[in-house]
């Protein structure tokens, strides 16, 4: 995980008890910190739901995204291996080399030993919507 600030920022460290302290008597950090968990608790459960109802052809069309980073020209490519890939989208290895494989043959794809191109990155954006916004 990484975080990077668009605007000026400034970072707090705080001792739990400090942090209690401050939650008990200023309201302002109470809502703050509940506005927070309130949205890692709702992408929590988003990312939960995706992991119980998308194939894992959408999950590794996602992830792919999601870990992609600029390759030469205006390629973006991954770095994974497929056991990792794997890992990350509740899958198995030969699912996943299964799966690559029909990306590649669609050509949105193209995979290597050691990195995996994305070639068509909208098309495969569209692979990650669930099953029926593809029959709109």
């Amino acid at each position: 995980m990484s975080v990077q600030a668009m605007t000026t920022a400034s970072v707090a460290a705080l001792q739990v008890d400090a942090l209690r302290s401050m939650l008990a008597s200023d309201p302002q950090v109470a809502r703050a910190c509940a506005e927070e968990l309130t949205r890692q608790l709702y992408l929590a459960l988003h990312d939960l739901s995706e992991q119980a109802f998308l194939s894992v052809r959408q999950r590794l069309a996602r992830h792919l995204l999601n870990l992609a980073v600029p390759g030469s020209g205006t390629l973006l490519v991954v770095h994974a291996r497929q056991q990792d890939l794997a890992d990350a989208v509740g899958s198995v290895r030969e699912v996943v080399t299964r799966t690559l494989r029909g990306l590649r043959a669609e050509g949105l794809v193209d995979t290597s030993r050691d990195e995996i191109v994305l070639l068509d990155p909208v098309a495969l954006s569209e692979e990650t919507l669930p099953t029926e916004c593809h029959r709109a």
